[in-house]
């Protein structure tokens, strides 16, 4: 069950035992300064940085990814219509930290993001790439359980900055469409 939190750790529930643990949570998350964008049974996705360039409604936001049942952050994905559209370096990443990695958090995350990018309201492409090294199979398989497409997988010219700045010389780009027709 998804929530999409619409003030600042607004929590949901059914019955009493969750209301009490909620009431727990709600308590943990005023006091650590959490701020809730949307949540699933497993994943919270906290804003702990965004920007919007209030030219076209570009913008990024970089979210916590927060393990529900301890309130630990376990990693961070970003969101970034800053050049919406393709990019060699894409406009979606995501890390997880190495004690919560190969557990389908980056899935469960991804797929969150997607909810948050179909709410978008903009006129712009609102369709999630993600860029990952040719060898890095596991961001791919993120990618493709969010329904990602494999739309490239090349090399990557020299004036781009991640191969400039980062020597990445070749990348796989996947895209994920993103269906705004229901909101």
């Amino acid at each position: 069950m998804l929530n999409l939190i619409t003030n600042s750790c607004e929590l949901r529930s059914k019955d009493t035992k969750r209301v009490r643990k909620m009431k727990k949570k709600k308590d943990k998350i005023q006091k650590e300064n959490i701020h809730i964008v949307i949540e699933d049974d497993t994943l919270s996705l906290s804003l702990s940085h965004g920007w919007n360039l209030n030219i076209n409604n570009f913008f990024y936001y970089d979210f916590d990814i927060i393990l529900n049942k301890t309130l630990d952050c376990i990693g961070q994905i970003r969101l970034d219509y800053t050049e919406p559209g393709f990019s060699y370096r894409g406009n979606v990443s995501y890390f997880i930290h190495e004690p919560y990695q190969n557990k389908h958090y980056a899935t469960k995350a991804l797929h969150l993001l997607k909810t948050i990018a179909s709410l978008n309201t903009s006129s712009h492409n609102k369709d999630l790439y993600i860029a990952t090294k040719v060898d890095n199979e596991h961001s791919g398989k993120v990618a493709m359980n969010n329904g990602g497409v494999l739309i490239y997988n090349g090399s990557v010219p020299s004036d781009e900055y991640i191969n400039y700045e980062h020597g990445i010389k070749e990348v796989k780009v996947y895209q994920i469409k993103i269906n705004t027709e229901k909101h």
